[in-house]
């Protein structure tokens, strides 16, 4: 049973590496959209938590952006995870960059 789970996790994580970029990001915001228009108990804790630590900065639908926001860091996790480093530096841009080079 272990390593059929194990097997599963790795096809998923294979998925999510060998699908083109854009595709695997839409793929899993609308997966954080789904879990966000059929999870109404976890949707209203992020939107009373939201309401009180924004105050009035805080608008509705922006836990909708939050729960979308987790595919997007799944799928950057897992890309980056498995980049090698001169992939990644030119993957990543630093802004500010003559600060850091002064100091």
């Amino acid at each position: 049973m272990k390593n059929l789970r194990y097997r599963l996790f790795m096809a998923g994580i294979n998925c999510i590496r060998f699908t083109p970029y854009p595709l695997a990001l839409g793929f899993f915001r609308f997966g954080g959209f789904l879990m966000w228009a059929l999870d109404p108990f976890h949707r209203r804790i992020a939107e009373t938590q939201m309401r009180h630590a924004l105050g009035h900065d805080y608008k509705k639908g922006m836990s909708r952006r939050v729960f979308m926001n987790h595919g997007d860091i799944l799928v950057d996790t897992i890309k980056y995870a498995y980049l090698d480093d001169d992939k990644i530096k030119d993957a990543i841009t630093v802004q500010g960059r003559e600060k850091l080079d002064a100091a």
